[in-house]
């Protein structure tokens, strides 16, 4: 009988897992994610309880493999076989003793599993809000990597029927982590809440949907496993128990053992955050920026489908590490982009809102924003739009101030 709490599902049966490997992977990944988080929260009691819990399995089961081995002579022993294929492959009861003792102490760990990941949830939801995201500051969301919408409910890609995926797979992005999947340009934020929160990984992992039994079955939703494991690794595995900021540092470290730079685009290292769906929304976009860039034709999307939109310059973020802002690779993408472009396909008022939109809020450097001037100088008055961008700060500032003076005045007046 499976063992469900919620939708949660990872279940262990002596009888019918058939994978040591993946056991054992998985309960290693308690042991290396427990000692992180003790660090983090060392008063946490659904931590506490579930490390020492772990312990008390590690000494009662030394050698996993060997109390394996012992179940499975019991599984085969002469009688329990003859009985098994004289009733249509049906096992007796209480084949083994030892068997059902380790099915309830793995099958107890996956249910502290569950206890804590549930309290890590609270972490997710109290991320950056989309409205709170500023160029240039530091942030920290969660979003799915894509030209076209995630396919939530409310999206034109949305599919609820047997061919739609019950799952969606989003990374965590920061001030510190800008790689999407795909080196996509575009990253749809989502929040996280208790509803729609799987699981999550410093390192990209597959995720799938499947009828079969399986240890990396973490939630079912409307009947569907979703199962969520590696394909270069079964001895790893994935839990719900990472909250965001230790998922950005083991991420960060993985920078460093594969030698690579952070805020890097040489390959695209993505960690992993696997939500629910159905119960999924964006809040808006964020169209990154690698330093130079020409995205005319993303903004142009997002703006034809009424999804607002943050711009975030890669280049900010790098020199605030002591990094170039852009790469020799990234700035010949750029001025080949602008260079070959036609002009004249597009109207002045769709340059305009580009100008306006995404070349100034990017802030880009010095020589990058005299480059773009040089460009779309000749079909705009980017003097005039400047002046009005300038005059709408200073009106903003002023409006902002009233109000924090107001505010002030009727607190003393309380």
């Amino acid at each position: 009988m499976i063992v469900k709490v919620d939708d949660y599902m990872r279940h262990y049966s002596y009888l019918y897992t058939e994978d040591p490997i993946q056991l054992i992977g998985i309960l290693k990944e308690y042991e290396r994610e427990l000692n992180f988080l003790k660090s983090m929260y060392p008063n946490h009691k659904s931590i506490k309880r579930m490390d020492t819990v772990l312990m008390m399995f590690q000494k009662r089961y030394p050698d996993i493999r060997e109390v394996l081995n012992k179940i499975n002579e019991d599984k085969i022993s002469p009688e329990v076989v003859n009985y098994y294929y004289e009733h249509d492959h049906t096992w007796p009861e209480h084949i083994s003793s030892l068997g059902e003792l380790f099915e309830n102490d793995v099958n107890f760990l996956f249910e502290l599993e569950h206890l804590v990941s549930k309290d890590m949830t609270k972490e997710w939801e109290n991320l950056t809000p989309f409205d709170e995201i500023c160029n240039g500051k530091d942030f920290m969301c969660v979003g799915h990597s894509s030209y076209l919408p995630p396919g939530v409910p409310g999206d034109f890609n949305y599919k609820e029927n047997e061919w739609g995926k019950k799952y969606i797979s989003c990374s965590l992005f920061s001030n510190s982590i800008l790689d999407t999947f795909q080196s996509q340009k575009i990253v749809y934020v989502i929040p996280v809440t208790e509803e729609n929160y799987i699981a999550s990984s410093p390192i990209d992992c597959v995720t799938k949907e499947t009828k079969t039994n399986s240890l990396n079955n973490i939630v079912e939703e409307d009947g569907t496993n979703i199962n969520i494991g590696y394909t270069f690794d079964i001895a790893k595995a994935v839990s719900g128990m990472l909250p965001p900021k230790l998922i950005q540092t083991l991420t960060l470290e993985r920078y460093q053992l594969e030698g690579r730079h952070i805020l890097d685009d040489k390959s695209s290292l993505t960690n992993e955050v696997v939500l629910k769906r159905k119960t999924s929304n964006y809040e808006g976009a964020l169209l990154i920026g690698d330093g130079c860039d020409f995205l005319l034709g993303r903004y142009q999307y997002l703006k034809e489908n009424n999804i607002p939109f943050k711009c975030i310059n890669k280049g900010l973020y790098r020199e605030k590490l002591g990094l170039p802002n852009y790469t020799e690779k990234e700035w010949d993408v750029f001025r080949n982009s602008l260079e070959n472009f036609d002009w004249s396909e597009y109207p002045n008022e769709i340059l305009e809102g580009y100008y306006r939109e995404v070349v100034l809020p990017m802030k880009y450097e010095k020589n990058i924003q005299t480059y773009l001037d040089m460009h779309f100088g000749t079909y705009i008055d980017i003097d005039r739009i400047k002046k009005e961008e300038r005059e709408k700060q200073r009106k903003s500032v002023e409006h902002a101030k009233l109000d924090f003076d107001f505010s002030t005045i009727e607190t003393i007046k309380k």
